[in-house]
């Protein structure tokens, strides 16, 4: 399969071609070639964009992932905000495959604190990061600006929910949730 068959112009014609060639597609070498072409075209969005979409239908979710390039943009934070929500039922590795074809797809579409957010609590869910690693995510001083209350007051019940699901890491998502509390900027008025 050479590199103009996995040209498509469409969402709608990858789909058609990743449902034609399910098989060939999910095989180890076709995400090793994407990882060589994105090495060798590295202003290319497009083969990391292609080796994230594959990740997930090996995982059993190419759906899901297809269902996001049929949303509008205007829908993405929601998204963003929902694949934090959904870990649980995911689990943490599919969900940041999620959230990295959701940033790959559509870089302008989700702000840097919901990003650093999402991160950071994925980081803490799989213990990729502890408490104060996750915190100093956050808490960024580029990110200062971009917290509002309303993004504020979305994400603390999303991180907070994972308490129950995750014991082990209840002080460490409690602490990222005071974290983004205190960032929380005061309504203006």
């Amino acid at each position: 399969m050479d590199q103009a068959r996995f040209e498509c112009p469409t969402w709608g014609d990858v789909r058609m071609f990743f449902d034609d060639h399910r098989e060939t597609l999910l095989s180890p070498e076709v995400r090793t070639a994407l990882d060589a072409l994105a090495q060798l075209q590295p202003d290319n969005p497009n083969p990391p964009l292609h080796r994230r979409l594959l990740e997930l239908a090996v995982e059993g979710h190419a759906d899901l992932a297809f269902t996001l390039f049929e949303t509008d943009a205007e829908a993405l934070p929601a998204i963003h905000g929902a694949i934090g929500e959904l870990v649980d039922e995911l689990g943490v590795e599919v969900a940041r495959s999620l959230a990295a074809l959701v940033e790959a797809a559509w870089p302008d579409a989700i702000s840097p604190a919901d990003r650093a957010i999402l991160r950071a609590l994925l980081q803490v869910l799989d213990r990729s990061a502890d408490a104060a690693d996750a915190v100093s995510l956050v808490q960024s001083d580029a990110l200062r600006t971009e917290f509002t209350p309303d993004l504020v007051d979305e994400w603390i019940p999303v991180i907070t929910q994972h308490v129950q699901h995750f014991p082990d890491r209840a002080e460490a998502l409690t602490d990222l949730s005071s974290a983004l509390a205190s960032l929380r900027p005061e309504d203006e008025t």
